[in-house]
Parts: C-alpha cells; structure tokens; sequence
C-alpha cells in the first residue's frame, strides 16, 4: 500500500513539474494564442490602468451658487412612497408629512410617542378608492398589518434624516427604521 502511495505521490509531482514548465506549450484560446497566466493577466491589467488623478474643480460663480440653491430649493427629494394595488403610487416629500397631523400614543413603558397616523398619511395619498386588504410598511425590516387592524396607534416619525415606524401594539424590538415604502394589497 505505502508503495502505490509513493508512487502516485511521484507521478502527481512529475505531472505538476512538467506540466508547468515554462518550455511546454499552455493551452491556447480559440485564435490559436497562448491563454496568459494569472500572473500575467495581472501584471498586464497594473501596467494597462492608469494610476487615478485628483481633479480640482474650478471655483464657482455667484451665478452658479443661486441655480444650484434655485434647484434644490425646487426639487424636493420624496421620501415616503405608497404603492396602490394597481401598481400606481404617490410619493410624499418629508414637508409634505410634516404637514400632516400629529398624534400621540401611549407606549407600554408609559412613555408617550408623537407621529404621524399611517391612517393619516394614506388617506392623504387617497387610499379609499381601492379594496385594500393588507398594508405592509417597509425599511429596515418589514410590518404587515390588516385593513381591520390598522387605527391612531400606528405612527411614523419623521425625523431630519429618518423615518421610524413606531406602535404600542408592536413590541419594540419589530419597530422600523428607513421607513421608505407603504404597500397595499
């Protein structure tokens, strides 16, 4: 047994030796030219990409600052999207939720929580006009709630840079943040 192991130990090491000899013929791509090695293909990529250059940009104008503060002063970026069963949707900019009403709910560790209804946000976007069974709101996580069950206890809050979803039905740790998405089924 120690002999065919020793053996085939021998004929692995000659094949490997042998086979990447730099004297015998690799293996050819369809054209008929040598396949580079790995060490070649890096070697050709380093030499071929071009080291990156830091560019400074020129100086901006007066004329150009008032466009850019026209632009994003305009362009209100959405942050909240509610998707109908038919695939339409409305997208609310964070102005547009702060100017919804507020509510206030009791947590369980009487602490008291001030958001906005997702009842509140959706009859904004005109959710009364479809059969909707299910609500899903989506962001860091996922909350699924019937038609039924939905009421004032359902919140978001609308932070500068964040929307959390928060309820005193729904234990703490299954709360959302990046609340991005509103979805009825």
């Amino acid at each position: 047994m120690k002999t065919y192991k020793k053996w085939l130990t021998l004929a692995l090491v000659s094949f490997l030796l042998f086979s990447c000899s730099p004297n015998q013929p690799g293996p050819t791509n369809v054209d008929n030219t040598p396949t580079k090695t790995p060490t070649q293909m890096i070697e050709a990529v380093t030499t071929e990409t071009p080291i990156a250059e830091t560019v400074i940009p020129a100086p901006l104008s007066t004329e150009d600052i008032s466009t850019i503060q026209t632009l994003s002063a305009a362009g209100a970026l959405n942050v909240l999207t509610v998707i109908f069963p038919d695939g339409s949707q409305v997208d609310f900019s964070s102005a547009e939720l702060r100017a919804l009403p507020e509510s206030t709910v009791l947590l369980k560790d009487q602490q008291q929580a001030t958001g906005i209804p997702v009842l509140a946000i959706l009859d904004q976007a005109g959710w009364s006009r479809y059969e909707v069974n299910t609500i899903s709101i989506q962001g860091v996580g996922l909350i699924n709630v019937s038609k039924a069950q939905l009421d004032g206890n359902f919140l978001l809050v609308v932070g500068n840079s964040n929307i959390r979803f928060i309820s005193p039905l729904v234990p703490r740790a299954d709360w959302l943040t990046e609340v991005r998405i509103i979805v009825l089924y």
